[in-house]
């Protein structure tokens, strides 16, 4: 039987491409080759996570802010102060995202304590963590001289789902 040419190459493409996945293989033998052998069990684990930039983390914050005061039919923080003017998600004057999950709301004043930041983000978590399940894990609310930072989990509030 006659071997042509390109048969020839197709064996030795697959015959040098399986001596390379021989278990006994030695790249000490090639000091001009540059070879890096890890084994399965020193490899480390990659996790594909994508780069969120900040404007889209302020997007997606947007996105959930304003999907809280629509289902509470307001269209600012304000609107929060016509049913209860002593609430502190009626005193918003910024919120953002530094992370995945995460929204941080900025109120003005400093008279707040932890009951009042404890109100805004149950009812933050408990609107958008159970309508948007999956979408938060956590909020902190803080007063706008930074004296005081009250924040919880998603885990925290009954109607908040992490799935």
């Amino acid at each position: 039987m006659k071997k042509t040419p390109a048969l020839i190459t197709a064996t030795l493409i697959a015959v040098t491409a399986l001596a390379g996945c021989s278990s006994n293989a030695q790249t000490e033998s090639a000091p001009e080759q540059d070879t890096v052998s890890v084994s399965p069990e020193s490899a480390p684990e990659q996790v594909a996570t994508p780069a969120i930039s900040p404007d889209t983390r302020q997007a997606w914050a947007d996105d959930v802010v304003n999907h809280w005061l629509q289902s509470a039919d307001i269209n600012s923080f304000e609107g929060f102060r016509a049913d209860d003017p002593e609430a502190a998600r009626g005193y918003v004057l910024d919120y953002g995202s530094d992370d995945n999950g995460t929204v941080h709301f900025t109120v003005e004043g400093d008279e707040w304590n932890e009951k009042d930041f404890s109100r805004l983000i149950h009812d933050f978590m408990g609107s958008v963590g159970y309508e948007r399940p999956g979408e938060l894990t956590e909020t902190s609310v803080t007063t706008e001289n930074g004296k005081y930072t009250f924040s919880m989990t998603c885990e925290e509030i009954p109607r908040c789902d992490t799935n």
